[in-house]
Formats: C-alpha cells, structure tokens, sequence
C-alpha cells in the first residue's frame, strides 16, 4: 500500500511536480531529473529568490522519495522519515531513525552550480535547531553519531564542515545520488508514482 508523502510543498506546484517526475521516468537519471527541474525554474520564475525556493522545495520532495526508497541501505538509510513543515523549519528539513536505530535530523540542500559547496554554517543551523527545537531527536543528536544528515547535489562540502561536525554526519552528496538513482528505472518508476498518488 502506497503511503503519501509527508512533505506539504507538493502542494504548491502540483502540476509542475507531476510533470518532472513523470519526465524523469523517461530518463531515468538524476541529470535529467536536475536539468528538467532547473529548466521549470527558469520558466516560471524571474526573481532569483522565488527560483531558488522552488529548486529546494522541489528537492526536498526528492530527498524524500530517495531515503523512502533506500531505506535499508546501511550507510545512509532512514525509515519514519517525517518532513519538518515549512512554518518549523529552521534548519532541519526532516526528521527520522538511522541504521543504528537513533533519532536523526535531516538538512536538504540545493546548488543550482554543483560545484558550490555546503558550507559549516548550513549544518551549523541544523545541528542547533535540532537540539533546540525538536524534542523528539535532541538527546540522539547530542549523544550519538550518524545522527545529522545532508543531503545535497553538491558535489563537497567546506573542510570547516567536515572537520568540526566529524562523525556526527552522514553526507549523500550529489555522487552517491547519481550512483544509487541513474540507469535505476525501477526507482523513478516507484518515485513518479508516489508524486502522483500524493497529488492525487
């Protein structure tokens, strides 16, 4: 049985979702996927700001249909993944459990140029938010590792990043994407799906 997906913003531009997971059906890889979704942007939208917000947004629904689908992955897998909504979103755009079956806080980031990458401060705001304003993974996060995630199609993040959060993040960048989408029919397939019932 098909579930919903739990992020709202699919609900902002219900027809160009639909029509950009149908597209990716047809292709079957994420540089498509990510050079259709820019190309809706470009067409919809002259202010940079509104663009990028509907890049992210778009993302955010991605993000959710990747980690639903490889949930049991031992490396980055998240089941009961739940999408923060819009108005409680202050740097964590999801929550859920890892392999090691511990609260984790999810961060989403967009780059329209993959070769900008995620820097300290983005995760720097997840990793507060999470402690401070979501109960339900704070004692996890402060306690344990792998417990904050991002997911991202930049293709690195600053060493500063690296360095400082260590073992407390997993990173699925824009090369794990690709490895575990691109030439995956059946995936596209199950996400395009997914995007339809959710719309329907």
């Amino acid at each position: 049985m098909l579930l919903k997906l739990t992020n709202k913003k699919i609900a902002f531009y219900p027809n160009e979702y639909s029509e950009l997971f149908e597209y990716a059906t047809l292709n079957n890889t994420f540089d498509e996927f990510e050079r259709k979704l820019i190309k809706t942007g470009i067409s919809i939208f002259e202010c940079d700001d509104e663009r990028n917000k509907f890049y992210g947004d778009a993302f955010e629904l991605f993000a959710e249909l990747f980690f639903n689908n490889f949930q049991r992955d031992p490396h980055f897998g998240i089941t009961n993944y739940i999408a923060v909504q819009e108005i409680d979103d202050y740097g964590v755009d999801a929550i859920g459990i890892n392999p090691n079956n511990k609260n984790c806080a999810i961060q989403v980031k967009f780059r329209s140029n993959p070769n900008d990458p995620i820097l300290y401060a983005d995760i720097a705001k997840t990793f507060t938010s999470a402690i401070l304003q979501i109960a339900s993974v704070s004692s996890d996060v402060i306690n344990y590792d792998s417990t904050i995630y991002l997911f991202s199609n930049s293709n690195n993040v600053s060493i500063a990043l690296k360095k400082v959060m260590g073992n407390k993040i997993v990173i699925v960048n824009r090369q794990t994407i690709k490895k575990y989408t691109n030439g995956n029919a059946s995936f596209w397939d199950n996400a395009n799906k997914l995007v339809q019932y959710s719309l329907s």
